[in-house]
């Protein structure tokens, strides 16, 4: 497979490239239009067997079943992965990047092809069930890092553990008492802090007791007063800094977001809300861009059950999944087995 990526003042201007370059029978695999107004396309091509140009596949799954089952040829697969990639709204130069890897794997199936490249592009590193150091979740307005602090101290709990929360939130109307709402039902003691200097000192009482888990204020990090606050509340709990962030976004805006919370510390990505959104690109170029470590999903509302470990093989299956098929939580739980 030859894949490339143009760029052009214009989409005709764009179609003329690729025609020149890899003639009539390229097929488009994804494009952009950037901020200063000129697009961005990736094409392909097979050599060994031309195909007609055809739009990307209506769903990740489209003309991947048949493949699953038996092996394709690399250039197949490659390009097979490139139309996935595209649907997932994955900016050009990822998904050449991506598919390119694959073209270079022997025979394999699309899953297996994609489980690969996505094992050597990112890092994967869960989070423990019962966290050893206190964990300090930083975010958007909105990510859910609220619930994810709830849903990550019911996994420890259900394992036999106990946690300590504690929220920095306390400005946003019904921050507290949203987080107290589930720490009660979990019996589970939540401590409630607006200065980095209680912040300290809360940390270290409670970790001599067990796990820590912190939420803090949604955070805008465009603006340097929020960005800075947030870094002062991170240096006093001595706490790993997760990223929260919710699927769905767009892609460039999710690498720019992710790239500064990174600078404020953060080095794993919480991905929140797989169930609500369909295309996953921005996740991806987040991490990709950022070097950010993906850790654990969560893919339903249940607090009990909301959070699981997230590795190569189980975001393989999740891009290749048919998003009419079924519920996200069924076939996370059939990849996890």
């Amino acid at each position: 497979m030859r894949l490339k990526t143009f760029y052009a003042a214009s989409m005709t201007e764009a179609m003329q490239q690729i025609r020149a370059a890899l003639g009539a029978d390229a097929v488009i695999i994804a494009s952009r239009r950037r901020r200063d107004g000129s697009v961005e396309v990736s094409a392909a091509i097979e050599p060994d067997r031309p195909a007609a140009a055809t739009p990307a596949a209506a769903t990740p799954a489209a003309g991947l079943q048949a493949a699953a089952s038996t092996p394709a040829p690399r250039s197949n697969a490659a390009l097979e992965l490139a139309q996935v990639l595209a649907y997932h709204a994955m900016p050009p130069r990822l998904t050449e990047r991506l598919s390119l890897a694959a073209a270079t794997l022997g025979p394999a199936t699309p899953e297996a092809a994609l489980r690969a490249v996505l094992d050597d592009a990112f890092g994967f590193r869960p989070l423990p069930v019962t966290p050893g150091r206190p964990l300090i979740l930083l975010g958007l307005p909105g990510a859910g890092k609220t619930v994810a602090v709830a849903k990550l101290a019911a996994r420890a709990v259900l394992a036999g553990g106990a946690v300590t929360l504690i929220t920095c939130d306390t400005v946003k109307a019904g921050g507290i008492s949203q987080l107290a709402a589930f720490t009660e039902l979990m019996r589970q003691p939540l401590l409630a802090v607006d200065q980095p200097a209680e912040l300290a000192r809360q940390v270290t009482q409670a970790a001599a007791r067990g796990p820590v888990l912190i939420d803090t204020p949604g955070t805008n990090p465009f603006d340097e007063s929020e960005l800075s606050a947030l870094k002062r509340l991170v240096a006093a709990a001595g706490a790993e800094p997760v990223l929260v962030m919710a699927a769905g976004g767009e892609a460039a805006e999710a690498a720019e977001a992710a790239s500064a919370f990174a600078g404020a510390g953060a080095s794993r990505l919480l991905a929140t809300r797989l169930d609500t959104a369909r295309r996953y690109g921005g996740l991806l170029n987040a991490a990709a861009v950022s070097g950010l470590r993906f850790c654990d999903v969560s893919i339903t509302p249940s607090v009990a059950k909301g959070v699981h470990p997230l590795d190569a093989a189980i975001l393989a299956r999740l891009l290749l999944r048919d998003p009419h098929r079924a519920p996200i939580s069924s076939e996370f739980e059939e990849a996890a087995e």
